[in-house]
């Protein structure tokens, strides 16, 4: 199963503050109450995501206690601290969590997620990395005339090869091929093997946030023209529609539907044929591509003090003005 990982540049995006509302409860949300003095690293350079939910477990670097790792059940209860050092998440594989350790030249490293077993597994620095059942896939950080190339290694960290030669953001992995948005191409859609084989020019604007379910590939047009908003196209670059218009900050996808944060009018769901527009939130959720978890949209909240928060993904209940809870 393909785990996705937060894009190269900013994609994280943040409410102003919470927001008060009938359907989430937010007086009384255990979640939110076990979270209070827990704050999420908003990870310079936005290495990778800023939270990761597994199963019952959402892991979390926590700027409140110097960037460590953290866990905490799905209904905001049990928390645990699993390492001491700053640190980037980067995903969870069976029972493994790999992390990027900000305090040792952002070297990549395992650990159990019970604390337990803390590994090294490269010497390399990784930038940003995503993360499938056989590889790590990770940009380098370059040295003199390198560039943002993608590398590949085993999930235990040996066989490390790179497969491009291209600056590159916004990593995506599915079933052995590769999606990113080739920045040395004015950020354009590509498309290659797991072994850097067979590429091939997707898209012909500038994308980011490339998320792959079903077959399909969902991404944004960041281009400063008419064409800007989300897309879908098939996997071989075929039946491209445009699903959403206009100016988008932030996007996650189920089998369902397209969760998206509008830089003008909030954050919206609308389903994946591009019907059924529903209004969320009349402000912009910091959507990014974990935020999605049954009923929930979790997302990063209050700039200031970066707390993660939930609210129901039914549009049932709109809020006139943001009220702050702390």
């Amino acid at each position: 199963m393909n785990k996705v990982f937060k894009g190269f540049l900013p994609s994280i995006l943040i409410v102003i503050l919470l927001f008060g509302c009938a359907g989430c409860d937010s007086k009384n949300d255990v979640f939110r109450d076990n979270l209070i003095d827990s704050k999420v690293s908003d990870i310079e350079g936005n290495v990778c995501s800023t939270f990761v939910r597994k199963n019952d477990w959402i892991y979390y670097s926590n700027v409140q206690d110097g960037g460590k790792l953290y866990r905490i059940s799905y209904n905001g209860g049990n928390r645990l601290k699993l390492n001491a050092v700053k640190s980037s998440i980067i995903n969870v594989i069976d029972d493994w969590v790999y992390y990027i350790d900000k305090s040792n030249d952002e070297k990549l490293y395992r650990i159990k997620n019970d604390g337990s077993q803390n590994q090294k597994i490269s010497d390399e620095s990784a930038l940003y990395a995503e993360i499938d059942d056989k590889y790590i896939y990770y940009i380098r950080r370059p040295g003199k005339n390198e560039y943002y190339n993608i590398y590949r290694m085993n999930l235990d960290g040996l066989e490390q090869i790179k497969i491009n030669n291209e600056e590159s953001r916004y990593l995506n992995v599915k079933d052995g091929l590769v999606f990113y948005s080739n920045v040395g191409d004015g950020g354009k859609l590509y498309i290659m093997k797991s072994d850097g084989s067979s590429k091939e020019k997707l898209y012909e604007h500038c994308v980011s946030n490339i998320c792959v379910i079903n077959g399909w590939i969902y991404f944004i047009d960041t281009s400063p023209l008419d064409t800007s908003g989300i897309y879908k196209m098939k996997i071989d670059g075929s039946n491209l529609k445009r699903q959403v218009e206009g100016s988008i900050r932030g996007m996650a996808v189920d089998k369902d539907f397209i969760y998206y944060s509008s830089s003008n009018d909030g954050t919206w769901k609308i389903d994946i044929n591009g019907n059924k527009k529903t209004q969320i939130y009349d402000f912009g959720l910091g959507i990014e591509k974990n935020s999605i978890g049954g009923n929930w949209i979790y997302y990063v909240a209050d700039p200031r003090n970066n707390y993660i928060d939930r609210v129901k993904n039914d549009g049932g209940s709109k809020v006139a003005e943001p009220v702050n809870y702390w």
